[in-house]
């Protein structure tokens, strides 16, 4: 006869569940600092025009415009509608202000130098560098430390025909930069470390970084480290 199995008499042993931890986060807090710029090379404004605004809308609505029935072009007309002119004239360490470049021109030439830094990201650069505008009447811009000149170019349209350019140049110019970020998650040596890559690409027209341009140097900046030294980076 075929025995019967006999009874575990084993107690079970309970398995003991871990609590689940509690994430717990804490807001990140912003520091802003100020970093002055000198300019390597000089600067091109080059500000799109009411008028070329209203070409490109008559142009969207279906409108035709004949060309003969433009008037011939203004070089100097040309030249004031280059340049982005403040609200109001401030005064910065003693000189006038009339002119000024939109704050996003040097948060795009920062973010764009992110790519030099293997810990940095775009997507972290982008989310962590807030260039701020400082203009009174416009926070979008901030004041060009310098005095415009008339400058025209010999440049090439996009189907190849030759055309006369005329621009703002500012030969030697500087700005003030506000820029906010986030001191537990970069360092304020790495805001420098950017802003100053960011200056090798340039701003304004014919730079170094613009994306149709190989042979542009234009708008190339640099920190004003022994400002920086002298009157630390507080905001």
């Amino acid at each position: 006869m075929p025995t019967k199995a006999k009874k575990s008499t084993a107690k079970a042993v309970p398995v003991h569940q871990p609590e689940p931890e509690i994430i717990r986060l804490r807001i990140l807090h912003e520091s802003e600092i100020v970093i002055p710029i000198e300019g390597v090379t000089p600067l091109i404004m080059n500000e799109f025009g009411h008028k070329s605004k209203e070409q490109m809308l008559e142009s969207m609505q279906g409108k035709k415009t004949n060309t003969k029935e433009r008037p011939p072009k203004d070089p100097l007309e040309d030249y004031k509608h280059a340049r982005i002119m403040l609200p109001k004239p401030v005064t910065i360490g003693g000189i006038k202000c009339t002119d000024g470049i939109k704050a996003s021109a040097f948060k795009a030439a920062t973010v764009t130098a992110a790519r030099a830094f293997e810990q940095m990201t775009l997507v972290l650069a982008k989310t962590q560098i807030f260039v701020l505008g400082t203009a009174p009447g416009d926070p979008d811009l901030i004041p060009i430390i310098g005095e415009p000149n008339m400058r025209t170019d010999l440049v090439r349209n996009a189907n190849g025909s030759p055309d006369l350019r005329t621009r703002a140049e500012y030969k030697e110019w500087g700005a003030v930069l506000h820029v906010k970020y986030q001191p537990d998650v970069m360092d304020a040596e790495s805001v420098l470390a950017l802003v100053q890559q960011g200056g090798r690409g340039g701003v304004g027209e014919w730079r170094a970084a613009a994306p149709k341009s190989y042979s542009g140097s234009y708008g190339k900046y640099e920190i004003n480290m022994k400002k920086v030294k002298e009157n630390g980076l507080q905001g």
